[in-house]
């Protein structure tokens, strides 16, 4: 019993052995891990600093300044000012007077020759026998520019026929310019008659 105690106990032993080997294998071989990337991350950090200073010094040498010609001044031609001709002021064209209208000559009209008339101008007097016998109505004829313009009467006859006679008998001697184919009044044929005669008598004194 005791044997197979001593045997457990070793075997415990030997088993606790190999789990710290084992684990110090895994811590070395994690450290060596860890000291390679320290290495290569300072080996990439150098890298990185060259390569800074490389295009540093690239840099300066392309800031070099190019010395730049200095331009020749350019002479500026110098500018030749033409005087600006004064305007030419155009004349005013002179309006051409209209031709004055020579005034056409009005002929004077001949004077027109009136035409004779039937009768000569001027006063002109002719009895009749009327209801009181002859020479009883007396008419006296104006004459003027060949026509009969007024007529004037003397009677012995009764006014009260002779009027009416006289009134119808004027106006138609005034209307035909004549003692021809005159109408007696009704009612008063004797003084129709001795007036008609009366006309009658003056105007053959009055004809052309």
């Amino acid at each position: 019993m005791k044997d197979r105690m001593k045997i457990l106990m070793l075997t415990g032993v030997l088993s606790l052995s190999t789990i710290g080997i084992a684990q110090f294998a895994f811590a070395e071989d994690q450290a060596t891990k860890v000291t390679q990337e320290a290495e290569e991350d300072e080996e990439k950090a150098e890298t990185a600093v060259a390569s800074d200073s490389t295009a540093d010094q690239s840099a300066e040498a392309t800031s070099v300044e190019t010395p730049t010609e200095t331009p020749t001044p350019t002479v500026t031609p110098e500018i030749s000012v033409t005087p600006t001709p004064a305007p030419t002021t155009t004349p005013e064209a002179t309006p051409t007077p209209e031709p004055t209208a020579v005034p056409t000559e009005t002929p004077t009209p001949e004077p027109t020759e009136e035409p004779a008339g039937r009768y000569r101008d001027g006063t002109y007097t002719g009895s009749g026998e009327g209801n009181y016998g002859a020479g009883s109505v007396t008419v006296t004829v104006t004459i003027s520019g060949g026509q009969i313009v007024e007529a004037s009467y003397s009677t012995l006859d009764d006014e009260e026929y002779f009027d009416e006679a006289w009134n119808s008998i004027y106006n138609q001697v005034l209307g035909s310019q004549s003692a021809d184919s005159l109408d007696a009044v009704s009612g008063a044929t004797f003084s129709s008659q001795g007036i008609i005669q009366a006309f009658q008598n003056a105007l053959n004194q009055a004809q052309n």
